[in-house]
């Protein structure tokens, strides 16, 4: 820049134009280094200001932190406060909805069992009490029963139905109902599929137990045996009980005992003959074996008699011998004998199976038939087996479980004033319907709010209509307006 100036000042003395050209370079020098200041001054300005804006954002931070500071402390208050009031809160709605669940629960309950009774008590026969004071008695047996065993109101009444149902004495049904418990709780079962079966069974083949005992004495013996056979045969109560349902009428014709039915099917089911299938296919081969009695003699060389032999003996006897035909070496005439007798593969199968069990059945055998110091001692590990169940841990959650129940349904009783779940639904149904000329009052005031609201309304949409039509006098609309007012 100094050269160039150099050189026009030395051609502004020789030129005219010199003089020209170097006061343009000046003013370009000039403009430049304003230009340059400018910036500077911009980019201190710009400086200035981010400094001024870190300084505030800073103070800010600062005030945000100090408010966080007060902050944090109220949280924690506000935690610490949380950490009192939030358990009791949910402790507390934890009473409440347990509480509304147990009156749930315990008004279906009742309202459950109500219709077992009423069901029951039209088959109450044969008893030297009234029938008001029978049923009063079967609540109070069925209630104590419940109680006991967990096992709800219905179910247990429901046990007693089944026999009453079948045209059985009041006390004997009551004696079934409890057997029926006793029998399903030692052996795992359920009240229900127990007591129907055992119902049929006692008012098929009641009449062979001993006729010097009560009802509860002899079914309760049945229990304590059957208990003892549960222990050595591969049967499960509920499908013994659906074997028995299948032979009982056969049992019963073809004049079986109940303790021999018991023994039979228990130890058919130890072949893998089980359940339904079991009663159905022992059916056949006793009514086969009946046909062919004539038989016998010709095929395994024995005599009976069907006039001093039963024919559970005969079934026996007919079965020990082919047994011995097979052990012996003999197994083709056991075979023929086997098929002549019972018929083929599916006819005789229930007779192969008591005799691939035969020893089993010598078992039960001595079981059923047990007197004096036995029979005692089976009846002994029934007791302690029955308590044994109660005292399980299952068995004291459902008497829990029930008992919460029984506590909703006492709770209902005691607000509506009924001992019958009917009486207790007859007073909530009096209170609703004397609750009905209050509800159609109340409905009849809000009626007339309504009634005032509009006539109030009305009478303040006239006085708007008078304000209006005195503005539309005091300020004319204009005839443009008017016009567009007119068309609308």
């Amino acid at each position: 820049m100094a050269g160039e100036t150099s050189k026009h000042l030395i051609q502004a003395i020789y030129q005219v134009k010199g003089w020209n050209l170097y006061k343009q370079t000046i003013d370009k020098s000039g403009k430049v280094i304003n230009r340059v200041y400018k910036s500077q001054v911009k980019e201190g300005n710009k400086v200035a200001t981010m400094t001024k804006n870190i300084t505030d954002k800073t103070q800010k931070m600062t005030t945000t932190f100090t408010k966080a500071a007060g902050g944090t402390n109220d949280l924690m208050k506000a935690l610490k406060r949380a950490a009192i009031v939030a358990p009791v809160w949910l402790a507390l709605r934890s009473i409440m909805m347990k509480t509304i669940r147990t009156i749930t629960d315990g008004a279906k309950a009742w309202e459950d069992w109500d219709r077992a009774l009423i069901k029951s008590k039209a088959v109450i026969h044969t008893t030297s009490m009234t029938i008001s004071d029978a049923y009063i008695r079967l609540q109070d047996e069925v209630e104590e029963l419940s109680l006991k065993t967990g096992v709800s109101l219905a179910k247990v009444t429901n046990a007693f139905y089944r026999f009453g149902t079948l045209g059985i004495d009041f006390e004997d049904s009551l004696a079934g109902m409890t057997a029926s418990m006793d029998i399903a709780l030692s052996m795992g079962g359920d009240l229900e599929q127990v007591a129907r079966p055992l119902a049929f069974a006692y008012k098929l083949l009641g009449d062979t137990m001993d006729q010097t005992r009560t009802p509860l004495e002899n079914l309760t013996e049945l229990g304590g045996k059957m208990f003892a056979i549960w222990k050595i045969n591969a049967f499960e109560i509920n499908e013994f009980s659906q074997s028995l349902n299948n032979f009982l009428p056969t049992a019963n014709t073809a004049n079986f005992t109940l303790e021999e039915t018991v023994t039979l099917l228990t130890a058919l089911s130890s072949s893998a003959i089980l359940g339904a299938r079991g009663g159905r296919l022992l059916r056949q081969s006793v009514l086969r074996l009946v046909a062919n009695l004539d038989s016998l003699a010709s095929e395994l060389g024995i005599a009976v008699n069907p006039q001093l032999e039963s024919t559970n003996d005969i079934l026996l006897k007919v079965l020990g011998r082919i047994k011995e035909l097979g052990e012996s070496g003999s197994i083709q005439q056991a075979g023929k004998a086997l098929t002549a007798i019972f018929g083929g593969a599916r006819m005789g199968e229930a007779a192969r199976g008591l005799i691939s069990v035969f020893d089993l059945i010598q078992e039960n055998i001595n079981i059923t038939s047990a007197s004096g110091e036995t029979l005692d001692t089976q009846m002994k590990k029934y007791a302690d087996r029955l308590k044994e169940v109660e005292e399980s841990l299952h068995r004291q959650r459902e008497i829990g479980r029930n008992l919460t129940t029984q506590l909703g349904r006492t709770f209902l009783k005691g607000i509506f004033g009924g001992e019958k779940y009917a009486e207790t639904i007859q007073n909530i149904n009096k209170i609703k319907k004397d609750m009905m000329p209050l509800l159609k009052d109340f409905g009849s005031s809000i009626r007339n709010i309504f009634t005032v609201g509009y006539e109030v309304a009305d009478v303040y949409l006239k006085v708007l209509d008078k304000i209006k039509d005195k503005q539309g006098k005091l300020i004319p609309v204009p005839e443009e307006e008017s016009k567009d007012i007119r068309q609308d």
